[in-house]
């Protein structure tokens, strides 16, 4: 397996989107490939690249159920338009209507903007515009496979490997078992939180809540550790991800999720630095 050409999700997405429209236009004119690319439908191989690049980096469970598709007819390289759709869920835990959504993302120095439609449901499109920034800023790298086209495949870049998803949801079911899901409910802060929504959910509610988080508490575990994050992640993180990250009873993190994850980093680092 060979990995190279690492850079953030949303450059690749830019450059595949051109690649396909320069594809586009040499057929439009009657130009083919040649050479070793003779033969070669280029634009279903860029079609299917960014395809499968939406499929595997972008969004996908925790409210996503649905995933993100890159919009590539009314794409282009300085205006790509991702398109989505959240699941909402009820006090109660069961699922309650969807909202769609389309993010449209320019170019801004080197980075990009992002406008988001749709209805704002509970406060949902900050949620959503935190979450696909985070999917959209993490940097990937071209697995080329075989060697041939179709083996063509975008994958995490190897320095933003991350913890198991598994191992994740088992450390922040450890947080959650720690702070007594059957205590008061009537206590302040978000172990009241978390038991009312155990009291609602029950235990397995609760713990099936702790999977659909598992990629945000990955996604938030780097942001923290790239604002000076080093301490344990299953004694240290996980539990303050629980309490200032996640809106227990409404079953999701909350909106500015990354930006708590941000300053639990920061202030991992302050306080080692004192010490």
């Amino acid at each position: 397996m060979t990995q190279q050409n690492a850079k953030p999700l949303f450059v690749f997405i830019a450059e595949a989107v051109q690649a396909l429209h320069n594809v586009q236009t040499r057929q439009a004119a009657g130009i083919g490939s040649r050479g070793d690319q003779a033969g070669t439908d280029w634009a279903d191989v860029w079609r299917d690249r960014l395809e499968q690049a939406a499929r595997d980096c972008l969004p996908s469970g925790s409210g996503f159920d649905a995933g993100c598709k890159i919009d590539l007819d009314g794409s282009r390289a300085d205006r790509i338009t991702i398109e989505t759709a959240f699941h909402h869920m009820n006090p109660a835990g069961m699922y309650d209507g969807w909202t769609t959504h389309k993010a449209i993302l320019t170019p801004v120095f080197g980075s990009y903007a992002l406008r988001l439609t749709g209805k704002d449901r509970a406060g949902i499109k900050d949620y959503i515009a935190e979450t696909l920034g985070a999917a959209l800023d993490a940097r990937v790298c071209y697995d080329k496979g075989d060697g041939t086209p179709e083996g063509f495949r975008v994958v995490p870049a190897p320095e933003n490997a991350r913890v198991l998803f598994a191992e994740g949801a088992a450390c922040l079911w450890e947080a959650v078992l720690d702070a007594d899901p059957t205590g008061d409910a009537r206590a302040d802060g978000w172990k009241g939180a978390m038991r009312r929504a155990g009291q609602s959910i029950g235990a397995a509610g609760l713990r099936s809540l702790c999977v659909r988080l598992a990629g945000d508490l990955e996604s938030g575990w780097h942001v923290a550790a790239g604002a000076g994050f080093d301490s344990p992640f299953d004694w240290e993180f996980c539990p303050a991800f629980a309490a200032r990250c996640v809106d227990w009873e409404a079953g999701r993190v909350v909106p500015d999720w990354l930006e708590h994850c941000r300053d639990i980093g920061r202030a991992d680092a302050m306080q080692a630095e004192s010490v």
